[in-house]
């Protein structure tokens, strides 16, 4: 069934269908080319704009082309109405119907099926549906329906077209609770049994430890839509665990929870807990994750929501794609005088001894829907923050530009509900750390994230992680005591919690390493007591129980930067799952080097920002890696890009810096005998190495060599400049020139 919902002169129509719009023409038409429309439709303004707006679409990958026609999927109207355009409400009225659901019998039967009709007022109304939009029957007039009436309509439609043996108990309580939840949103009238009945479906399982009278230990599970007494009386119901319960509410009718097949599992865990005594009790209580050891089930463990489990973790880092499969270097566009670091692949060694670590969700095959939704979200944000210049940046100082457009964008973007972070992508060259800097001094100054600005502490502290050789170098602290008022004060004390000193906060009741004990053991009291920590990834790596630990409830950390971010970039790496086991307020990311090995890098630096954004690795690499879109227009879409609340923001130095023109200039040089000579030595060490880390020291040593001959043996400060000029032929020449 269709339903036409406007006429272009004679030949081009635009039709509703069951899961998409279409544009239909009898006559030839480029969709990408506005003007081969015919005359006579484009004599209207209606059809011009329509013209436009399908080739608009068709550049964005929001339609698809046909052989006739256009395609405008459903699915794809938020993102198209979030653009401003019309063509999916402009030729409809909004519905003012209401529904009445009425139902055929009992929830959980194979008979059981949705019965509604729509409403005028108190009058029932003949109406047809054909997806998204409805025709009166009687009088003609074609109106569009509102996402959440969509949805329900939808819902109970797919429903109602089960077969018998599909409607089973879990299934049709499933459904019945967003059936239920979009009814209640639109004000639809539902029968008294569908009013009576309330579903739950539990957002996360917690852990209670219940000891009755005579002393003895039992494992009860809680969940943020209960109270508490009323999950464990259904729980100890049974002797085994359940995926549904029912409960009896005195006047109110009944009560159904409905568990997923992992919260199933995790109350099967707790099952084994029960009425435990003796030296088995303490240690349960002292360690009640050991009875979810590898359970990839919700579990409410003190981390963040991403952290389900503890248990041995088989980490699998993603190869290396091939050159075909896209570069986040193409999302750019060509790439720019740029300079920056690049900073080796993360070397993964087996595991000798099986150690534990944070079960996260890793999204490789799916994402979950509060993450989609919550994604979703975050891209709606739409007004733009002023730029508010921190009052401890020192007024020998003045930001450029671009550096104020950056302050403004993290300001802007920190103010979206659900935002998770930003990856800010700029040239190295461009200022990114003050940029960063100015926007923390702000934070804290402005009160944005209250934990952080406190009086006195404990305070919930700015993490920033880096490369160690970052650190050693004390590049951000250097930046705070020029940049800023006194030397940096507005920053409080900055912890540099690595190396010695870090091993300076380990509690001196720890009982091993982090990896063996899986619990956390540095003085986290201690840590909080300064508003800035510094560290390195491999700390995160090494101590993640620590970093990823949730005092009272809450993250550790109100705001995490990492700098030189490509060092998380491949999925499923240790370091990749330590930094997304972390649960700040805000993220920001930091590289200027563009992931050049495959696109799927920035999908796990996103992934790790902002999880949901751009869905399941899977998803991900056959929407984007297999090339079939030769366009990345739908990628930029997803991310803002160039938008003020864009999720990354890249700039060149060509784009914002006043640098002279590049020259370039190529200087053939000859190798002196002593040259060649370790050239050879090396070429015949590189084909006796037989392992790969002895093959990748001589890469090393080749460019040390290419470099200058003396860095094989240190770092030629020992030398002269006259030695250091006699021994490099290409100094020699370069000076000469």
């Amino acid at each position: 069934m269709t339903l036409e919902l406007k006429r272009f002169g004679t030949e081009v129509m635009l039709v509703a269908g069951k899961d998409a719009l279409a544009i239909t023409s009898s006559a030839p038409i480029d969709w990408t080319r506005p003007e081969t429309w015919p005359a006579e439709a484009l004599e209207q303004g209606s059809g011009r704009r329509t013209a436009y707006e399908v080739a608009s679409l068709l550049e964005m990958g929001l339609a698809a082309e046909n052989s006739s026609s256009v395609s405008i999927p459903y699915r794809n109207f938020p993102d198209i109405e979030s653009e401003e355009f019309r063509l999916t409400t402009a030729f409809a009225s909004p519905s003012p119907f209401l529904l009445k659901i009425d139902r055929i019998g009992d929830i959980g039967r194979p008979e059981f099926r949705y019965k509604y009709q729509y409403v005028l007022g108190t009058n029932p109304v003949s109406v047809d549906r054909v997806g998204f939009y409805l025709k009166r029957t009687a009088a003609g007039e074609v109106y569009r329906l509102d996402d959440r009436m969509y949805s329900l309509l939808e819902a109970m439609d797919t429903f109602n077209a089960l077969t018998p043996e599909e409607k089973g108990v879990q299934r049709s309580w499933l459904d019945f609770a967003n059936i239920k939840r979009w009814a209640v949103e639109i004000n639809a009238t539902l029968d008294a049994t569908l009013l009576k009945n309330d579903v739950i479906i539990p957002s996360s399982i917690g852990l209670d430890l219940y000891e009755d009278e005579g002393g003895s230990l039992s494992f009860i599970p809680t969940c943020p839509e209960l109270e508490d007494k009323s999950f464990r009386a259904v729980f100890e119901r049974n002797s085994n665990a359940e995926g549904f319960y029912s409960l009896d509410r005195p006047g109110m009718g009944k009560l159904r929870i409905v568990l997923t097949d992992k919260q199933e599992t995790v109350l099967g865990r707790m099952k084994r807990v029960q009425r435990v005594r003796g030296e088995a009790k303490e240690e349960l209580k002292a360690d009640p994750g050991q009875v979810f050891d590898g359970v990839t089930g919700d579990v409410e463990l003190p981390y963040g929501d991403r952290v389900i489990g503890i248990g041995v973790v088989d980490y699998d880092p993603v190869p290396k794609g091939q050159p075909c499969e896209g570069s986040m270097s193409e999302l750019f566009g060509p790439a720019g005088p740029s300079g920056d670091r690049q900073v080796p692949e993360e070397r993964i060694e087996p595991e000798k001894v099986a150690k534990k670590s944070l079960i996260i969700k890793d999204h490789t095959e799916d994402v979950g829907q509060e993450y989609m939704k919550e994604s979703e979200l975050a891209r709606l944000g739409t007004s733009v923050e002023p730029y508010v210049r921190p009052t401890s940046l020192s007024q020998k100082y003045e930001l450029k530009p671009h550096q104020r457009d950056g302050v403004q964008w993290l300001q802007t973007c920190t103010k979206i509900a659900d935002r998770g972070g930003v990856l800010l992508a700029d040239d190295m060259g461009v200022g990114k750390t003050l940029q960063i800097l100015s926007f923390l001094a702000w934070a804290i100054e402005s009160g944005r994230f209250p934990d952080l600005s406190r009086p006195k502490p404990p305070f919930r502290p700015i993490l920033i992680v880096a490369p160690l050789i970052l650190l050693e170098t004390e590049v951000w602290q250097k930046e705070m005591q020029e940049f800023f008022a006194d030397k940096g004060e507005v920053f409080g004390n900055v912890l540099p919690l690595y190396g010695s000193e870090l091993r300076g906060y380990i509690r001196k009741d720890a009982e091993g390493r982090e990896d063996v004990v899986a619990k956390p053991i540095l003085n986290l009291d201690r840590i909080q007591r300064n508003q800035v920590v510094i560290t390195n990834y491999e700390a995160v790596r090494d101590y993640e129980f620590s970093f990823a630990y949730c005092p009272d409830g809450k993250s550790l950390w109100s705001v995490v930067v990492t700098d030189e971010a490509q060092e998380y970039k491949t999925p499923n790496s240790k370091i990749s799952h330590a930094m997304k086991a972390l649960k700040p307020d805000f993220r920001i990311a930091c590289t200027g080097t563009p992931v050049e090995n495959r696109l799927l890098d920035m999908w796990n630096l996103f992934d790790t920002i902002q999880p949901g954004l751009l869905g399941s690795a899977k998803e991900f690499s056959q929407e984007y890696e297999s090339r079939q879109n030769d366009s990345l227009g739908d990628l930029k879409i997803r991310l803002l890009y160039q938008k003020p609340h864009a999720f990354l923001l890249r700039r060149k130095k060509s784009e914002v810096l006043d640098l002279p023109k590049k020259s370039e200039r190529k200087l053939d040089c000859v190798m002196s005998d002593a040259e060649v000579s370790k050239h050879q030595s090396l070429i015949e060490g590189m084909s006796t190495a037989k392992r790969s880390k002895g093959r990748l020291d001589l890469l090393q040593k080749f460019a040390r060599l290419y470099q200058h001959p003396l860095l094989l043996d240190g770092d030629g400060d020992e030398y002269s400049v006259e030695e250091l000029r006699a021994g490099s032929s290409k100094l020699r020449l370069l000076l000469a020139t």
